[in-house]
């Protein structure tokens, strides 16, 4: 079998292409679909990396935000000195003097601190951005944190603001827009409004 400029399969005997109509000469036909093979094979490979490059820049861009912007872990760190907690950078430089009885790690900006028996939230400089009020507290998710007021969950803004009224047993982040509350030993789905998606069941 040869194959011409057109690429088309000829038989042997065949002295012209049926496809193209050019006269079919010994040694040229091989040469042709040689140059038409390497064509094809090229082409391939083109859209194999250029496919390869999309999926490098979809990690990459996944890695910055799931590890880069979307979690603050690598950016400062909570360290005990002389039974008080403060704040660390990299280099292991202290950026926030230790002066919490307790402090955990940065998340959307902020902070949670405990101070005595109160809980409040500092930004990266150290500063009280909500003064410690509450009785319990959890770290921001989605713009809100659950926060413990006598004895119920609620949540509240980045400016301390209660958003969702105390209420709940118990109380966690919030999810792509919802949050799983609980309610006399039932789980339920609320949305940032404090609106049940789902009533608690058991």
């Amino acid at each position: 079998m040869f194959r011409t400029n057109c690429g088309r399969k000829l038989d042997p005997e065949d002295e012209f292409c049926p496809g193209c109509r050019m006269k079919v000469r010994e040694g040229f036909p091989e040469f042709q679909a040689e140059g038409f093979s390497r064509k094809h094979k090229s082409s391939k490979a083109w859209v194999w990396a250029i496919l390869s490059l999309f999926v490098i820049c979809g990690l990459a861009l996944g890695g910055y935000f799931l590890w880069g912007k979307g979690s603050e872990r690598s950016s400062l760190y909570p360290v005990k000195v002389n039974g008080q907690w403060g704040y660390i950078d990299k280099t292991g430089k202290i950026v926030i003097n230790p002066q919490f009885d307790s402090a955990w790690d940065f998340s959307e900006g902020l902070a949670r601190v405990k101070v005595g028996e109160k809980f409040g939230y500092i930004d990266k400089t150290g500063k009280f951005v909500i003064n410690p009020q509450f009785d319990g507290a959890w770290s921001f998710s989605e713009g809100l944190a659950w926060v413990k007021v006598g004895g119920k969950w609620g949540y509240i803004d980045k400016t301390g603001k209660i958003v969702i009224n105390p209420q709940f047993d118990d109380a966690y982040n919030f999810h792509e827009g919802l949050a799983s509350v609980k309610v006399g030993g039932k789980y339920g789905y609320i949305d940032k409004t404090g609106r049940y998606v789902w009533e608690p069941t058991n």
